[in-house]
């Protein structure tokens, strides 16, 4: 943690504010939890899949788009900043990526129904809950969105179609939760 903050004084209370809020918003999402999945190791366990899921998306932001990224290794090495949603140029999220969105539909209904894990259901659930927060905080700015979610495809989002697709996943996140809850 230090470590970070002495590589990024200027951006690092920023993205330590919006860990601890998602964060925050995922404990209150986890407290009803406690009363439905039994035993309490399977909640543990659905705890610790949902932290690591979030903990992937702050990992993609912060260091693993550096491995994916093609980039001069000169370049790399001079900017060893990580983006923030307010970045002016932003680099390609692999967990952001239109494709992965819409690979993480199926993907996350067949660990939720068919796998019986609850380290891989927490997994999905704090991957996709981390997603809908970062959603809901960019709804309002439609460029910002688009190239942050929307960035493979060619026609932009209009702040209503945002609106849909945000509905839409929450929608689907909430059909999600009725199958691990019942």
């Amino acid at each position: 943690m230090s470590n970070l903050k002495s590589q990024y004084p200027e951006i690092f209370p920023t993205i330590l504010q919006h860990l601890k809020l998602k964060l925050a918003l995922f404990a209150v999402y986890l407290l009803p939890l406690f009363f439905f999945i039994k035993p309490w190791t399977q909640y543990l366990f659905f705890i610790l899949g949902g932290l690591l899921g979030i903990g992937l998306l702050v990992a993609d932001e912060l260091f693993l788009n550096r491995f994916y990224n093609e980039t001069d290794e000169l370049e790399l090495e001079s900017s060893q900043e990580p983006l923030t949603s307010q970045s002016s140029n932003p680099t390609f999220l692999a967990t952001r990526s239109t494709l992965f969105l819409i690979t993480l539909l199926p993907l996350a209904f067949f660990v939720v129904t068919s796998t019986g894990s609850w380290l891989g259901i927490g997994l999905i659930m704090g991957l996709l809950f981390g997603l809908l927060h970062e959603m809901w905080q960019l709804r309002g700015n439609p460029r910002h969105f688009n190239q942050r979610f929307w960035g493979q495809v060619k026609t932009e989002l209009q702040e209503e179609k945002i609106n849909l697709v945000l509905i839409f996943s929450i929608c689907y996140f909430l059909f999600l939760n009725l199958f691990f809850l019942r």
